[in-house]
């Protein structure tokens, strides 16, 4: 059975809200790139979300080892 969400429109836009439960699964937070296509189906069109999980390259870069080894 599918999950059933209302759209919540604040000034002049349409927010699809995600659920506390499903973006805990999915691990989605702020840092994640959200995009957006559609699929028409027949009679149906499917809003498909895409998330790009790559944190951004300051936060996973590790720091380049400034000690040299000689023999």
């Amino acid at each position: 059975m599918p999950l059933l969400i209302r759209p919540v429109k604040m000034n002049k836009s349409i927010y699809v809200r995600v659920p506390h439960g499903i973006a805990h699964v999915i691990d989605l937070d702020n840092q994640v790139e959200v995009s957006f296509s559609f699929e028409d189906i027949g009679n149906e069109l499917h809003l498909i979300y895409s998330l790009n999980k790559s944190k951004p390259e300051s936060t996973t870069r590790e720091q380049p080892n400034s000690r040299r080894e000689t023999s």
